[in-house]
C-alpha cells in the first residue's frame, strides 16, 4: 500500500489562517484604496503575514527534537536515503511527541 505526502501534513498550525487573512487584508485594500497607501499598506500587510508564520514555525520547530545520527539514527538514515532519491540535500528533520 502506497503512502501519499500532503503538503498540508507539514504546515504548521495557523499558517493558513496567518495566509488567507493576509490575502483577505491585501485585497480589501486594492479595492478600497489609493496607490500610495497600496503599497505602505501591502508591505505592511506581507511582512505582518512572514512574522507570523515565522513565529508559529519557531514555536513548533522550538517544541521537537532535531533527527541526527546520534539521535534517531534510523530515522536519519530513512532521511538520507529518501533525500539521496530526490536528488536533493537532506532537509532538517524534527520529531515532535503529540
Amino acid at each position: 500500500m502506497a503512502v501519499y505526502i500532503s503538503p498540508d501534513d507539514f504546515h504548521v498550525k495557523g499558517e493558513k489562517t496567518a495566509l488567507y487573512w493576509g490575502f483577505g487584508i491585501l485585497a480589501f485594500i486594492l479595492f478600497f484604496n489609493t496607490a500610495i497607501s497600496v503599497g505602505l499598506v501591502t508591505l505592511f500587510v506581507v511582512a505582518g503575514t512572514a512574522i507570523v508564520v515565522w513565529i508559529k514555525q519557531s514555536q513548533l520547530i522550538g517544541g521537537c527534537a532535531k533527527v541526527s545520527e546520534k539521535q534517531f539514527p534510523d530515522i536519519h538514515a530513512i532521511a538520507q536515503e529518501s533525500a539521496s532519491r530526490l536528488s536533493m540535500h537532506r532537509p532538517d528533520v524534527f520529531i515532535k511527541q503529540s
